[in-house]
């Protein structure tokens, strides 16, 4: 199996692994083939407009790139979640060879058009819900001259999940506990992971509310960014809760994610009601929190139970 990916880098820190298969905690069995293409993001300003000129013009280079090594690869399977590289690659590869992860419903008219040709022209889609799937899923197919590809696209919906392996061996929650310096007598709420997707809040704020109500609870933050969770502390001791009980691990390696879970009482997944957390998102978190056996708060939405 070959990895494609952009010689390109998204920020400073990422600018700065070394290792991908540590950073991202995943068996060295396969490699990495980074094409190249227009680096662009170092000139993202606050322009909106122009951040989204310059993200199109740097898609457009990879998928070039991408088109080109495909000329002269073959392979049983082209899998990927890149609309622009899989619309470019159904022109020259057989549409049974054609893989599309979709993670969310595509946004803007022009956005959504490219998503339905690739539904409509790969050989598999694997939306990771149910509801993205009924989105996806044309009905009735809509005519055009690039979409008339004979056979039906199949469906096949793949939440996200977890490596067993990686939770084989977790210590005690005592044993963590003393392992990352968290009090041992105190009741831990937890939440583990980015602090925001897309921009979009994930919800701790209300986390922190709600602890408020409860008492002396204690806050577990595994994640980041660091900016993030230094304004969430400040929240905390501005409604008077106890510093000590402000528990802030910052981003972890992937391996230590159990160690951490372990230390926990209950896990939370306090997502706020929107579009796309109610009905496009499989939290991965959420399995590694049932992997973990810890009790579970999430909030009240669709996508979860499912």
């Amino acid at each position: 199996m070959r990895l494609w990916t952009a010689r390109r880098v998204n920020t400073a820190e990422m600018g700065a692994v070394k290792d991908v298969w540590a950073h991202y905690g995943v068996r060295q069995n396969f490699h990495v083939w980074r094409l190249p293409c227009l680096d662009l993001m170092p000139l993202v300003s606050a322009d909106g407009r122009a951040s989204q000129v310059l993200f199109y013009v740097q898609a457009l280079t990879y998928t070039l790139t991408v088109l080109v090594a495909a000329l002269f690869t073959y392979a049983d399977i082209y899998y990927s979640r890149d609309t622009f590289s899989l619309f470019a690659l159904s022109f020259i590869k057989p549409r049974k060879s054609l893989a599309y992860e979709a993670h969310m419903l595509a946004r803007g008219r022009g956005g959504r058009w490219i998503q339905r040709q690739v539904v409509a022209r790969v050989g598999t889609v694997i939306p990771i819900t149910g509801k993205l799937r009924e989105d996806l899923q044309p009905h009735p197919p809509t005519p055009s001259p690039f979409t008339e590809r004979g056979s039906k696209t199949k469906f096949l919906v793949a939440h996200d999940g977890i490596r067993k392996e990686r939770f084989d061996h977790v210590p005690s929650q005592a044993e963590a506990r003393a392992q990352i310096g968290w009090p041992q007598e105190a009741f831990i709420v937890g939440y583990v992971g980015r602090l925001q997707t897309l921009s979009a809040d994930k919800g701790v704020g209300t986390l922190v509310e709600a602890l408020a109500q409860v008492g002396n609870v204690a806050l577990g933050l595994v994640g980041g960014p660091d900016d993030m969770a230094e304004a969430l502390r400040q929240h905390w001791s501005q409604i008077g809760l106890n510093m000590d009980n402000f528990l802030y691990a910052g981003q972890v390696a992937p391996d230590k994610v159990p160690l951490y879970l372990a230390a926990l009482d209950v896990c939370g997944i306090p997502l706020p009601w929107t579009t796309h957390f109610a009905y496009y998102t499989s939290p991965m978190k959420l399995f590694e929190y049932m992997a973990s056996g810890r009790a579970i708060i999430a909030s009240n939405l669709p996508a979860l139970p499912r």
